[in-house]
């Protein structure tokens, strides 16, 4: 059984509650550099609006028209959450692209009375949940595709049918192809339902418009034009070849759902409903051994609106001190309008987690307490910005460490990172170079920025010879010496000079602490 869900990211949206979506409304795209329509409402098809038609054109059709961009990651949840709720019907459940479910039922469809009862009851059990779909009941896997998908009719609706059905109500559409019935079946569909769109349009242009056209065309030929890979496709759909159904292990779901008998507005009470999520999330994620990176709350309110606020971690996490608090500054900003009736807490990023036992105490608060910062500090300001250090396997100063993100700190470190007994500067810079004014070795006076410094105490020299197996242009001119020169005037620099030359120039290498 094929499930073709041509409406998910609408129906996502009407689920939600979207402002619109029963109305005038469309989702977008961005596609071949121009924001095009996706998934059209009724009452859009109605007005003459097409998939694929640029948003400018759109709108001088419908000036009213309201649009929402595509979110895959949000479509791909719910995709995932249809895969899990159709485990009800079989054990054999894939996802089949991005908008679409493919079922093995054999062996299941007498527990529901049969395939027609069974597909009926598939098809009414989806339209309750709000999603619009075509089902297509075959002997194989590619024949039910291509008929769910090509053989099922989809005209647009006339402006009267839309007025008449103003609320957009999900749905389905079936059909059973009879058994050994699959080659008649498929002949009527179009080549789009068994070919790649470029092979496709080639197909038109040598006037093959329906798969029966390719029926009386020897495979060594069709194989020879258009590839060995389109003439196993082709004999899978007609049966020729097995074509099973893998099982795909449902995407786990790490969420929890709090309805409110009367809806509350306090930041108290919202915090509180907070607390209970975040403790039942975090239990499953430790039944699973997950850790979560990111994680969303949307509320929704009594008056039909809703609203999602999303936090993001350093390291995955279970723990729900460390969540809360960093939902905390976000509470305190919330509208609550007439009140909220409905919290969803969902991990929509996590990750496999053990967790780790330290040693002492002391450690793990270090550990916690770095978590907390970077999650605080990369909620403000963006995880992008927020980096640590790690050693490079380089004994070259610019070689010699990385910035990562946080999380990523202990796995970039190379096993051969070179352990450095000397200090190193804050703030390595480039070789800028530095004007002596009073000569020495180091100088005891210069100048560097504009500035004038005049060496108190000095230690050196450290010699560091390029890598011989490198060819580095900014070491070639060989090994270096450097000093570490504390200034009268308060800053520690870090002095290099070439090693072998007899009248050296001097440079400013770093800045130190």
């Amino acid at each position: 059984m094929a499930v073709y869900l041509p409406r998910l990211p609408l129906d996502r949206l009407r689920r939600a509650g979207q402002p619109g979506a029963d109305g005038l409304f469309a989702v977008t795209r961005e596609e071949r550099s121009a924001v095009r329509l996706a998934v059209l409402s009724d009452e859009a098809l109605a007005l003459g609006l097409t998939p694929g038609m640029t948003f400018a054109d759109a709108r001088a059709l419908a000036a009213d028209l309201l649009t929402v961009p595509e979110d895959q990651g949000r479509d791909a949840q719910l995709l995932a959450s249809m895969q899990r709720y159709c485990g009800r019907y079989t054990p054999a459940a894939a996802r089949d692209g991005a908008d679409g479910l493919v079922l093995d039922v054999t062996g299941c469809a007498h527990l529901f009375g049969g395939e027609a009862v069974m597909i009926v009851q598939v098809a009414e059990d989806l339209a309750e949940l709000g999603v619009s779909a075509r089902l297509a009941l075959a002997d194989t896997r590619g024949a039910a595709r291509a008929v769910a998908r090509w053989g099922i009719s989809a005209e647009a609706p006339s402006r009267s049918d839309a007025d008449a059905h103003p609320s957009g109500r999900a749905t389905a559409q079936t059909r059973i192809v009879p058994v050994g019935g699959v080659r008649e079946a498929v002949g009527s569909l179009p080549v789009d339902a068994v070919a790649v769109p470029k092979d496709a349009v080639t197909m038109r242009r040598l006037g093959l418009t329906v798969i029966a056209d390719l029926y009386r065309i020897p495979s060594a030929q069709l194989a020879k034009r258009f590839g060995l890979a389109f003439v196993e496709q082709l004999d899978a759909v007609l049966g020729r070849t097995p074509d099973p159904v893998t099982p795909e292990k449902a995407l786990s779901s790490f969420s929890a759902r709090l309805s409110l008998p009367d809806p509350i507005g306090l930041e108290a009470d919202v915090a509180e409903g907070v607390r209970r999520l975040t403790a039942q999330v975090c239990k499953r994620l430790e039944e699973a051994s997950h850790g979560a990176r990111a994680l969303r709350l949307e509320v929704s309110r009594a008056d039909h609106t809703s609203e999602a606020l999303t936090i993001g971690l350093a390291w995955p996490s279970r723990d729900p001190d460390l969540i809360g608090g960093q939902f905390r500054p976000r509470l305190a900003k919330l509208d609550a309008r007439t009140g909220i009736d409905v919290l969803r807490l969902i991990a929509t990023v996590t990750e496999p987690y053990t967790g780790k036992q330290h040693g002492f105490a002391a450690e793990a608060q270090t550990k916690g307490d770095m978590a907390s910062l970077v999650a605080s500090l990369g909620n403000r300001i963006g995880f992008d910005r927020v980096q640590s250090f790690v050693r490079g396997d380089s004994h070259l100063p610019e070689r010699s460490f990385a910035m990562v993100a946080p999380h990523e700190a202990e796995a970039a470190t190379s096993a051969n990172a070179f352990a450095f007994d000397r200090p190193r500067p804050l703030q390595a810079v480039p070789l800028e170079r530095a004007e002596v004014t009073e000569p020495g070795r180091p100088p005891r006076a210069f100048r560097w920025r504009g500035r004038s410094f005049r060496a108190q105490r000095a230690e050196g020299p450290e010699r560091i010879a390029p890598e011989w197996w490198r060819d580095d242009p900014n070491w070639a001119s060989g090994t270096r010496d450097y000093w570490r020169v504390q200034t009268e005037e308060g800053e520690r620099l870090w002095l290099a000079t070439l090693a072998a030359s007899k009248t050296p120039d001097w440079y400013v290498a770093g800045v130190f602490a």
